[in-house]
């Protein structure tokens, strides 16, 4: 048997069970108190016991639910990284993609050109590199009327600060 003090007196408790009351069948229900005869106070130790084990209860579903938490936490972080991989993947895919496009259409242009070099050295009869020559000549001319067709001033841009109105006479021939 366990030999229990009170915490007021320091004097040993008296274990007793009392009925607290009865069940649906009729049955009684009994709790055991811990019983301080010189201080006249008595403890519930079936309820002490009970709120305990509710307490470790608690601490294992906190426990339990933070862990889940945790899991789920990392299973997202690794969902993330998958997908991140899985982007960059399709980024590193389309990089590649488009720098054969670009190596497809350099090479293209290099074989247009050797071909229009070849072509013009054919119908002249002259060399290649001076059939090159000319075609180079030709970009010049041509990117040099671009550029001075670029920077021509329009109709549209005038330089008047007068606004003109078609049925608004000048302002010296209005009567005033």
């Amino acid at each position: 048997m366990i030999n229990m003090k009170c915490p007021i007196c320091g004097k040993d408790l008296d274990l007793q069970n009392k009925q607290i009351g009865t069940s649906e069948n009729g049955d009684p229900i009994f709790n055991e108190y811990a019983i301080c005869h010189s201080c006249k106070k008595q403890w519930n130790l079936d309820k002490q016991r009970a709120k305990k084990i509710a307490a470790k209860k608690a601490a294992e579903e906190k426990a339990k639910a933070e862990a889940e938490a945790r899991a789920a936490e990392e299973k997202a972080k690794a969902e993330a990284a998958a997908r991140a991989a899985e982007e960059k993947a399709k980024a590193e895919a389309a990089a590649r993609a488009a720098e054969e496009k670009r190596a497809a259409r350099r090479e293209a242009k290099a074989r247009a050109r050797k071909e229009a070099i070849a072509r013009l050295a054919a119908d002249k009869g002259i060399s290649e590199e001076e059939a090159e020559r000319i075609l180079k000549e030709r970009a010049r001319a041509r990117k040099a009327a671009a550029q001075k067709a670029a920077t021509a001033p329009t109709d549209a841009t005038d330089d008047s600060e007068e606004q003109k109105y078609g049925n608004i006479p000048a302002e010296e021939i209005r009567d005033k």
